[in-house]
């Protein structure tokens, strides 16, 4: 089974335009074909990802923040060729200073101090492995703007639909960047409702395939339906 590794990005953030850098270059020496999404206007992860899909072939994609390796990416790219629906590559969640990044990005080894302790992997976000079918019946929620909640909903939607991701429990490090403004907007009060929703329907299998529905008919507003 084929595989791509998508990474979504937008923006002109040079701390995110290095990691990219750094996690597409490793990925490339792997061997494997990346395919970089890209959007204009407010940032919105799923027509970031529709992007980069719109010029992939692969049985199997890797949705793969531009910030972000899990080591055990491979290992969870092979339960998903083996079977698994889908693949959350990591267990722990380790967010490595500014300095320690730079140091990473110059060529020294994932590891170093963090900028708060580790936390447990939510799945749906940062790394995630999962065939394109999957994918394509229910792919992020394009009504998701600006960055929060949208892993966590695709994280229900896909617990919903298939079961539980085949979970690894290796680190996902975060390479240091700026964070997003955590400031309210009617953007991110929309979001919050609408990831409301999302859990509201984990309880009731008929809500969850609406919203899912809805946000198929939204990436086809949008120009970017999954073949």
């Amino acid at each position: 089974m084929s595989v791509d590794i998508i990474i979504p990005t937008a923006g002109d953030c040079v701390y995110r335009a290095a990691a990219l850098t750094y996690v597409s270059r490793r990925w490339m020496d792997l061997g494997f074909d990346v395919k970089i999404g890209e959007m204009e206007g407010p940032w919105c992860k799923a027509l970031a990802v529709a992007n980069a899909l719109e010029r992939s072939t692969a049985d199997v994609i890797v949705v793969h923040d531009s910030d972000s390796w899990a080591d055990d990416t491979p290992a969870a790219i092979e339960a998903v060729q083996a079977g698994a629906p889908w693949a959350c590559p990591f267990g722990m969640v380790r967010r490595l200073r500014a300095d320690v990044t730079e140091n990473v990005l110059a060529g020294a080894p994932l590891s170093g101090l963090l900028t708060m302790p580790p936390h447990r992997a939510v799945p749906g976000g940062g790394v995630v492995v999962i065939t394109r079918d999957l994918y394509d019946r229910v792919p992020l929620d394009p009504r998701f703007v600006l960055w929060g909640f949208e892993d966590i909903a695709w994280g229900m939607a896909l617990r919903a639909t298939v079961g539980p991701a085949h979970c690894f429990t290796g680190d996902l490090w975060h390479l240091f960047h700026p964070p997003a403004s955590k400031g309210q907007s009617p953007e991110k009060r929309v979001a919050s409702a609408l990831r409301a929703r999302y859990a509201k329907a984990m309880r009731n299998a008929d809500d969850m395939r609406e919203i899912i529905s809805e946000a198929r008919e939204a990436l086809a507003a949008s120009g970017t339906v999954a073949q």
